[in-house]
């Protein structure tokens, strides 16, 4: 819970409700255009990260996005301010085909995609090549590429098209998420963050919501966690998202037992719920929980919240729910 707390202190104030229209965001990287293939690529200051975490570039948790449109290969725009007038969060990932890293989070992105598709918006934006062969890597001195994947750094617009065409003919590297082309001088990159592969999680608000320097890089990144929080905090419907299943009682409630009942599953586990308020901010949490002769129910003590809407968050045995909670003494 590291990132949702440390963020909604620096924001103070996030949004609950899907309806609201995007805040103006920071003006557009400037591509106006899909650009074409014979495009030189811009020559690229190598980026040295102090720390190799990645962590300071680029924007960061808290900060207003940049609006963008970026094309994809087949040159459909995608711009960030409609999609943030949709009410969903945005998440950009970036990476390219000879990065390891990125090819071995391939299957968590495809996961996400099959998961929350219907809920957030997910993009890669394939940007240089972060081990291009036998070329120096942008972001070292020397060259990271290994004869295996011998794709030399982008020339021009038309070989970044190649490569992604590439990667997506590579059975064990498909992405299912919608790619988007980093424009030909790096545009978005210069913005987001020079970074292997980094991600950017957008509120419908603008607001950055997490920056990963890795993403989903455990055990500091959980990008399930961050985007299940921002779905909960917004009402967002995501009882599709788990497999588990729960009701509460009574809700609103004028007490301070509240029964959480798992619908036709045992409690295994130590289970917690933790209770947040409409700002995010993390208001109780409790594993000491109280638990009724029948084996999948369980009383959780709220201790004289205030009157008001609150947001659960449920755990047990590696499985997790979140959803609505409203006091009403």
């Amino acid at each position: 819970m590291k990132t949702i707390t440390s963020l909604f202190c620096a924001l103070g104030l996030i949004i609950v409700s899907v309806s609201v229209s995007a805040q103006t965001l920071h003006p557009s990287l400037g591509l106006t255009s899909v650009p074409l293939s014979s495009d030189p690529i811009c020559s690229w200051t190598t980026y040295l990260d102090p720390d190799g975490t990645y962590n300071s570039s680029g924007l960061q948790a808290g900060d207003t996005a940049t609006d963008y449109t970026l094309y994809e290969p087949n040159g459909t725009p995608h711009n960030l301010f409609t999609d943030l007038q949709t009410g969903k969060p945005v998440l950009l990932i970036s990476g390219s085909y000879t990065c390891p890293v990125f090819r071995g989070k391939v299957a968590t992105i495809n996961n996400l995609v099959a998961t929350y598709g219907t809920q957030v918006i997910v993009y890669v934006v394939y940007q240089n090549e972060a081990h291009p062969y036998p070329d120096v890597s942008p972001y070292h001195t020397f060259s990271m590429g290994v004869p295996s994947y011998p794709y030399p750094q982008h020339l021009t617009y038309g070989e970044r098209l190649n490569d992604i065409s590439i990667m997506q003919a590579d059975i064990s590297s498909t992405v299912n998420a919608t790619i988007l082309v980093d424009g030909a001088c790096n545009e978005w990159q210069g913005v987001y963050g020079p970074a292997p592969n980094n991600s950017t999680l957008i509120l419908p608000s603008g607001i950055v919501y997490s920056k990963h320097g890795w993403f989903d890089k455990a055990p500091e990144f959980d990008i399930e966690t961050d985007i299940n929080n921002v779905l909960s905090t917004l009402g967002m419907d995501i009882s599709q998202s788990f497999p588990l299943q729960v009701s509460v009682f009574p809700n609103p409630s004028s007490s301070d037992k509240i029964i959480f009942s798992l619908k036709g599953q045992e409690i295994s586990g130590n289970p917690s719920v933790s209770i947040f308020n409409t700002q995010g901010q993390i208001i109780s949490t409790s594993t000491n929980l109280i638990f009724e002769e029948n084996e999948n129910q369980f009383i959780f003590i709220s201790h004289g919240l205030p009157n008001g809407m609150y947001y659960y968050h449920l755990t047990s045995d590696n499985r997790k729910t979140s959803g609505k909670l409203i006091i009403n003494n």
